[in-house]
């Protein structure tokens, strides 16, 4: 039996994740990414993969699983969906980003999208995809172990080895190990700086820089972030613990926002996600007059 595997984006390059493995007259696709661009592109917002090849051979893909919920690793969907709609597979928190995304293109009605837990196994034509937990800087990733007939492909996603995740869930390395005992064809691995010798600090590692700038700080505190993720989500718990001085007690509420704690989230993009957040019960926020009560990020002064 042969296995094709096609890279059509994120081999060689940051963003734009997307491959496709092809047996027995059959495909799937791991992620659907966007890319970023550089200065050199003037006037071009995003990058998405060049999907000829799932078109041309459309007949053939069965399915989209997707590692985790990253913009690119996911931010390709809205455009890619509407020429090749097939079930789309991915964590609690990556479905309600993509679906957010989706509905924000008007696409969502049509989607064809499939929820999956820790250690689930789903089977499309040849091809048999258990999700197994891998820790990374965003909630609820995955890594997939693909069964296909010419043998088991591990596709870690994006992952660091984090001993202290924020979420308590840590990396499923007996898994991982039991698939390498199984015997494995290919492993296909994603990890920042992993040419690098040494190791990357945990998420919790922020905790304390966190702290003592929250303390210290006279005035407003602007936090920038990639994504939600566990560093937000760290944010937001370390400015609660913060005691704001008495005299900053008559800036606690930031008019127009439906916000207390001294804090709002700037952007519409990261507003939402904070919200799906709030929804997953992934970063301790709370719902207050129909916003989400995030804790942190920029604060009224």
């Amino acid at each position: 039996m042969t296995l094709e595997v096609v890279p059509l984006g994120g081999l060689g390059e940051f963003g734009m994740h997307m491959m496709a493995f092809r047996s027995n007259g059959a495909m799937i696709v791991v992620d659907a990414g966007v890319m970023f661009p550089d200065e050199e592109l003037l006037g071009i917002d995003i990058i998405v993969p060049d999907i000829t090849y799932l078109l041309e051979n459309k007949n053939e893909v069965q399915a989209i699983f997707l590692t985790h919920g990253h913009e690119d690793h996911i931010g390709a969907l809205p455009f890619i969906l509407p020429y090749l709609n097939v079930p789309v597979y991915g964590s609690s928190f990556t479905m309600a980003l993509v679906r957010n995304k989706l509905e924000q293109r008007g696409v969502l009605d049509e989607a064809q999208l499939r929820v999956v837990k820790d250690k689930d196994e789903v089977t499309a034509a040849c091809f048999s995809v258990q999700f197994f937990h891998v820790t990374h800087s965003i909630v609820d990733a995955f890594a997939l172990a693909i069964k296909t007939p010419a043998g088991t492909v591990i596709h870690t996603g994006d992952f660091k080895i984090d001993p202290t995740p924020t979420d308590g869930k840590l990396f499923d390395l007996h898994t991982l190990a039991a698939y390498g005992d199984q015997g494995v064809l290919a492993l296909f691995s994603d990890s920042t700086n992993a040419e690098h010798a040494g190791y990357t600090a945990s998420e919790r590692s922020v905790n304390d820089r966190f702290e003592s700038i929250f303390r210290t700080s006279k005035g407003r505190v602007v936090l920038s972030c990639f994504t939600i993720g566990h560093r937000s989500s760290e944010a937001i718990r370390t400015v609660r613990s913060v005691p704001r001085p008495p005299d900053d007690r008559k800036h606690r509420d930031c008019p127009g926002t439906g916000l207390s704690e001294n804090s709002a989230w700037i952007g519409h993009s990261i507003e939402r996600n904070s919200q799906l957040s709030a929804q997953q019960s992934l970063c301790g926020c709370r719902r207050m007059s129909g916003r989400t009560d995030v804790g942190a990020v920029a604060a009224c002064a």
